[in-house]
């Protein structure tokens, strides 16, 4: 009796040990083991140091196996949440993306104003808060009309350019300088793989809201709206 005493509480010290090396399940088993070893102890008068001993060795091991597990599930649930959410702190705006649904949506666009040589006129700033909306020319085909906020800029600009002999005034879309250039994607305007939204011939300067007439569709056109519109956020 006294060796199968004795041996209920050195298996529970055993266990505990092993389960406070390794901060694991046996931690669990050696407090059982221990607790059932000081029972026995209790009721045949035998010492109670080996299953003590045990029972405390358990506890802090099933304490440590806890707050381990706590942590590599919160560390787990980091990663997990930086890899769906992170973004690229480079680039400051979304970029363009494909609808399913059919058609191309334009989630945030960098508006800026260029040349035909691709220096920057003016950006965002001179129009009002989305400041695009459908319209259409006299003979009823899709135009923009642009509701312009810093009047006295966009007249002066216009009016330096068409004072020149390429009056070509492009509005662009995240405009990249290394990348896009009018000369190359002047085919490619608004259309849908290109940053190029839509270009038009200076006459005078403006300094009231401008209708911008081009060869695209309805659809297009507002598509283009919703680019401009995008970027006063």
């Amino acid at each position: 009796m006294n060796k199968d005493r004795n041996g209920m509480a050195v298996a529970g010290l055993v266990c505990s040990l092993i389960g406070i090396g390794t901060c694991g399940i046996m931690s669990i088993v050696g407090v059982v083991l221990s607790a059932i070893g000081i029972k026995k102890a209790h009721d045949t008068g035998d010492r109670l140091g080996i299953a003590v001993a045990g029972l405390i060795v358990g506890i802090i091991g099933t304490i440590l196996t806890i707050i381990v597990s706590i942590i590599t599930a919160v560390a787990i649930f980091t990663a997990d949440y930086d890899a769906d959410y992170s973004t690229d702190s480079s680039d400051s705006s979304y970029t363009d993306d494909y609808d399913y649904s059919g058609g191309y949506t334009y989630y945030y666009c960098d508006i800026s104003f260029r040349d035909s040589e691709d220096n920057l006129l003016m950006d965002k700033e001179v129009l009002k808060n989305r400041p695009a909306k459908y319209t259409k020319d006299a003979n009823g085909n899709p135009a923009i009309q642009l509701t312009i906020k810093d009047k006295d800029k966009f007249y002066n600009v216009t009016e330096e350019l068409s004072k020149k002999t390429d009056r070509t005034l492009i509005i662009w879309s995240n405009f990249d300088e290394y990348m896009d250039h009018f000369e190359t994607e002047k085919d490619n305007c608004g259309k849908e793989d290109s940053h190029c939204l839509i270009y038009a011939t200076v006459s005078q300067g403006f300094s009231s809201d401008v209708i911008i007439q081009g060869n695209y569709t309805e659809e297009e056109a507002k598509d283009i709206i919703d680019c401009i519109n995008n970027s006063n956020y």
